[in-house]
This record gives C-alpha cells, sequence and structure tokens, in this order.
C-alpha cells in the first residue's frame, strides 16, 4: 500500500556547498547557482522531480506562476517518506535514510535540513 500525491506543485530551495573554499577568483558556487536558475527559467532538469514515484511527474517546472495556491483543505500524514538515496552528495553509497509520520499541514509539506 502507497500514499501517492497527484497534481503537487514543488517549491524548492536550495544550497550550493562546496567540499573546500574557492581558491579562484571566480566563486564556483556562484557558478552552479547560475546554472541552476537558467535551468529552472528552461524547465530543464538533470532527473525528473517525483515524491519517490516516477510514474507521478510534475506537467511544469519553472518559476511560481502568479495564479499559483496551496490547497488548504489537504491535512494528512504520511507514514514514512524517503529522504535521502545515498549517504553524501557525490561518489555516495546507496544508503536510503526515511522521515517517519511526515506532516501534510493545509495543504503543505516541509522538509526540515
Amino acid at each position: 500500500m502507497a500514499t501517492v500525491l497527484i497534481n503537487v506543485d514543488y517549491k524548492i530551495y536550495g544550497t550550493v556547498k562546496g567540499y573546500a573554499p574557492p581558491t579562484a577568483l571566480h566563486n564556483p558556487m556562484h557558478q552552479l547557482r547560475d546554472v541552476f536558475m537558467r535551468r529552472l527559467k528552461s524547465g530543464l532538469f538533470y532527473r525528473t522531480p517525483s515524491l519517490g514515484l516516477s510514474e507521478f511527474i510534475p506537467s511544469y517546472f519553472g518559476p511560481l506562476r502568479d495564479d499559483t495556491q496551496v490547497d488548504r483543505t489537504i491535512n494528512l500524514e504520511i507514514s514514512s517518506l524517503l529522504d535521502t538515496m545515498f549517504d553524501r552528495p557525490t561518489d555516495g553509497q546507496l544508503s536510503p535514510t526515511f522521515m517517519q509520520n511526515v506532516k501534510i499541514v493545509e495543504g503543505v509539506l516541509h522538509f526540515a535540513e
């Protein structure tokens, strides 16, 4: 049995972190942010976003639209939600972790870092 969310609007927040402080005149973290913003604007991404089931993907990917509204009638709890698949961001080993009893309150699910 699974809880499947459909027609999900993703509001993505990201942090670019380096393994070491920048040593060149150009900060590579700024360049990565610029690449992300360019791809967001044009709707390009490395892997299609999904909440665990690749059959349920967004129909739109880009900046928030003016007519986007939260459906405040949705209140539910997801007993187990995949958080991470690997033990580190690059060259990691498969090591899935799950969040337990994740709540969607008034149509919003918050991921905490």
